[in-house]
């Protein structure tokens, strides 16, 4: 699945100013925690404030999803899937943030790039496995990236363009 969101009030330079922090991005993400950052030192993942050479572009991370309902004990709440997020990366298309599940069953891509008079585009691809886990869980990655995407970070940047929320 592949699908491109323009923003045509959001200037791109401005995106990209907020968007290269990738603590920013996975906040307006809304559905990913940051849980280990790659320590280069000892070649693994570790806790940010035991990092001793830190590589803010790869990140253990979780993701969130499900809906929550805590009257409902069994089935339903909200659940977590464990995997990996980095960027921010650079290349000819723009800049791009990578995910995957632990299991690698499930991946994304989501690329910010300009098109015409500096307007920003967001290009996002998934890639989704459904696995047992996925169907019995009631699992869709492709629909986690989608909602991530349009109903947090196209609102979050779009308020980028509006000087009053700054």
């Amino acid at each position: 699945m592949i699908e491109n969101i323009d923003l045509p009030s959001l200037n791109y330079k401005i995106a990209l100013s907020y968007i290269t922090n990738p603590f920013f991005f996975v906040g307006s993400l809304g559905h990913v925690g940051i849980l280990r950052v790659y320590d280069v030192d000892v070649q693994d993942y570790a806790i940010p404030s035991e990092a001793k050479t830190p590589d803010y572009t790869k990140f253990h991370v979780a993701y969130i999803f499900g809906k929550s309902r805590p009257w409902i004990k069994l089935g339903g709440g909200v659940k977590t899937k464990e995997g990996f997020l980095n960027g921010p990366s650079y290349s000819a298309l723009g800049l791009s943030y990578k995910g995957k599940t632990l299991d690698e069953d499930n991946g994304f891509e989501i690329i910010l790039s300009t098109g015409n008079n500096e307007r920003t585009r967001i290009v996002f691809n998934v890639n989704e496995k459904l696995g047992v886990w996925n169907r019995l869980n009631g699992f869709s990655f492709s629909d986690l990236v989608e909602h991530m995407v349009n109903a947090h970070l196209v609102p979050a940047l779009e308020r980028l363009s509006d000087t009053r929320s700054l």
